[in-house]
């Protein structure tokens, strides 16, 4: 069965079964994830990188049915200690889990699913235990992972010197005999932290499931229920708009349905952000759902069974390197461009308020040069009309009115309202088609920032806050060539995505820190009929004088 064949009966499936029907696994696509760490180990406060591809067991293919992942980290006591999304591209997403300072030393879970492969149960989801260490905790036995003994011997790993030391400038190179998509990490090993360990099992499916949860096709899926707060009863069939006051202003509509329900899916939503639920109805609330899976269960059986002592000397090293990366290394999100379409085709006209006299009112505005919108005034309150375009008489009724892409319907607090901080003024004099709603034309405000400043909201508008998929990080070692500069990384490299040709070399560059002893390179990762891989090369970094 193809893809996109499989995509399309899931939409029929979508459009036409009801909530709890049981339908065939076998017919649909089978998500699995696999994750990858930098390392098995982790100290608390510290920032862990992860990595996760999504695959379809039925082809072996990377999923295009689900663009957003969620990742969840357990304590041995099945507590949720650490949450967020991931939005997936094609092949391999990545992020990070910032571990909190108050984390014990442990066995811990990191878990990741999407929303669709909650149909299948929590034994389809990816896992991989990490032990974590709290460096102020006394030393204790705890339990370490056992590395895997089998790698792969068609990747080649070279050093460019293989005698090292300290603040060393190096290269690696990496040839591999068949196609491959691996992540290289570098790290410190020694008697508490060993090599990874690696391995890939594919889940068994239940022959059948029950259709509960959709896919999310497009990205996060933002869903609840509309109630009437005196009566907590729901609001069926009513009109539900949301708007993200940024730039580019994005503005969203949806409908509940007969039980009050309500979903809609926003691509390109990353971070945490104030979103603006709008609805007509009034004594109206929203009630948002939880997008995470509750009731969470640690696995049982992991590979971590061998004990190792935490040796002082071993904590003291891994508490310095931790508490300097902290303050010398810079973590900065990357800036991303949200490539979404207008929610409405080019302005009839673009007032940039700059270019005319600042009046005290937006009512001085519509009168004085704004010819396009009729404003009169009737005892029911204002009314604003757009003149139609080719024959400059207003429509009978009124437009869609937003502010920085939230919809407004007191247009007397409007009138009232200072312009000085607004930037632009849209005016579309021609009928606007959004979702299932004709509007009478269109009239937008833009402030100069996107916050609506000082604009007081009527009582119909509710705010929330959500959080979006996890931004991605970029995390940088401040002055690492100055010697002036500590430097004391016990984790060198970390790259979460390289795909190898057959027979062609891959270079890139690395260097040591204060650290001495020996470091591990791993490269793992799947071959092209998804059979994990792994390879490793130690190496020993000794100070200049002890060469």
């Amino acid at each position: 069965m193809s893809k996109s064949f499989k995509i399309l009966l899931l939409v029929c499936i979508a459009l036409t079964s009801s909530k709890g029907q049981k339908l065939l696994s076998k017919d649909h696509i089978n998500e699995v994830i696999s994750i990858q760490t930098v390392r098995d180990y982790a100290v608390s406060g510290s920032i862990l990188p992860f990595s996760l591809k999504v695959f379809d067991v039925n082809d072996n293919q990377p999923s295009r049915l689900s663009k957003v992942a969620y990742v969840q980290l357990l304590n041995p006591k099945n507590q949720e200690v650490f949450r967020t999304s991931i939005s997936l591209k094609n092949d391999l997403s990545e992020g990070q889990i910032e571990l909190p300072d108050s984390l014990g030393t442990g066995i811990y879970e990191l878990i990741a699913y999407t929303s669709w492969m909650r149909n299948f149960g929590q034994s389809t989801f990816g896992r991989k235990p990490i032990s974590v260490i709290n460096t102020f905790e006394k030393p204790k036995e705890i339990k370490a992972a056992d590395p895997t003994n089998s790698t792969s011997n068609f990747i080649e790993i070279k050093l460019a010197s293989d005698k090292l030391k300290t603040r060393q400038h190096n290269q690696i190179s990496l040839k591999s005999e068949r196609a491959a998509q691996v992540s290289v990490s570098i790290f410190r090993v020694d008697q508490l932290v060993k090599p990874s360990h690696f391995e890939f099992e594919k889940p068994p499916f239940p022959e059948q499931f029950e259709f509960k949860y959709l896919p999310e096709y497009e990205g996060k899926r933002i869903q609840g229920k509309l109630i009437q707060l005196s009566t907590k009863k729901p609001l069926p069939y009513s009109n539900l708009y949301i708007s993200i006051p940024e730039k580019p202003v994005r503005y969203f509509s949806t409908q509940t349905d007969s039980s009050g329900h309500f979903g809609l899916e926003i691509p390109n939503f990353y971070g945490d952000k104030e979103l603006f639920f709008s609805t007509l109805e009034k004594d109206a609330a929203i009630e948002l759902d939880d997008s995470f899976k509750k009731e969470l269960i640690i696995q049982t059986e992991h590979p971590f069974t061998s004990k190792a002592k935490t040796d002082s000397t071993d904590l003291a090293l891994y508490h310095l390197s931790n508490q300097i990366s902290k303050t010398y290394l810079k973590d900065s999100t990357a800036q991303i461009e949200i490539k979404s379409h207008p929610f409405y085709t080019q302005a009839s006209v673009r007032y940039d308020l700059d270019n005319y006299v600042r009046f005290p009112t937006v009512e001085d505005i519509f009168r004085e040069f704004v010819s396009e919108v009729y404003v009169r005034k009737e005892t029911g309150g204002t009314k604003i009309q757009v003149k139609e375009l080719t024959t400059d008489i207003p429509f009978p009724g009124q437009p869609l009115v937003l502010y920085d892409g939230v919809p407004v319907n007191d247009f007397d607090q409007l009138l009232r309202y200072n312009p000085k901080d607004l930037k632009y003024l849209d005016v579309l004099r021609e009928p606007y088609y959004h979702h299932k709603e004709v509007y009478n034309g269109l009239i937008a405000f833009y402030s100069k920032n996107g916050n609506l400043p000082e604009f007081k909201l009527d009582q119909s508008v509710s705010i929330m806050d959500v959080a979006g998929t996890q931004l991605n990080h970029l995390t940088t070692q401040s002055n690492q060539s100055d010697p002036h500069f500590p430097d004391f990384r016990t984790q060198l490299l970390w790259i979460s995505e390289m795909k190898l040709e057959p027979g062609k070399e891959f270079t890139f560059p690395f260097q040591t820190s204060e650290i001495t002893g020996t470091f591990v390179i791993e490269v793992k990762g799947f071959d092209e009929l998804l059979n994990p891989i792994i390879s490793r090369k130690d190496f020993v970094v000794k100070r200049i004088e002890d060469q």
